[in-house]
């Protein structure tokens, strides 16, 4: 049988198309992400300094006139990395989610859940704070908390 130019250097039909990285084997990235630990805590830059926080201690992360806000159990702090930034750098299994653009929340420090007007939301967290949940969120929470 006569291969066409187009055909050359393809595999026959039902034959696997290998997909290896080009060294072959494993890449660098995948065995590094094999050896990390699963921390539960997160590095905030403040100042000069990183302050290592567990995740228990944060009862939420919110922007406020373009500055980030860190609540944490006894304190809140002023950060300057973004919402986003930290939001992406939160594990899933962190239990810190989104519930409003302004607003990362952990569900651990929630207290209370208060219907708001709109289908929208008042979390009440242990520390006496409220956050709000919008109408983009509400299902999320409702699915999480199964209401």
């Amino acid at each position: 049988m006569v291969k066409s130019l187009a055909d050359r250097g393809r595999p026959e039909k039902g034959l696997p198309i290998p997909c290896l990285p080009e060294n072959g084997g494993m890449n660098r990235g995948d065995q590094m992400q094999r050896n990390i630990p699963l921390l539960r805590k997160l590095a905030i830059a403040t100042d000069e300094r990183f302050l290592i926080v567990p995740f228990s201690d944060i009862m939420y992360i919110g922007a406020d006139r373009g500055r980030t806000v860190v609540a944490l159990r006894k304190k809140k702090m002023t950060v300057n990395e973004t919402l986003v930034s930290l939001e992406k750098r939160l594990q899933p299994q962190s239990g810190i989610v989104r519930v409003h653009r302004a607003y990362l929340v952990n569900l651990e420090a929630v207290t209370e859940i208060s219907p708001w007007f709109n289908s929208t939301y008042n979390l009440m967290l242990e520390n006496g704070d409220k956050v709000p949940v919008s109408r983009n969120y509400a299902k999320n929470l409702r699915m999480w908390f199964k209401l």
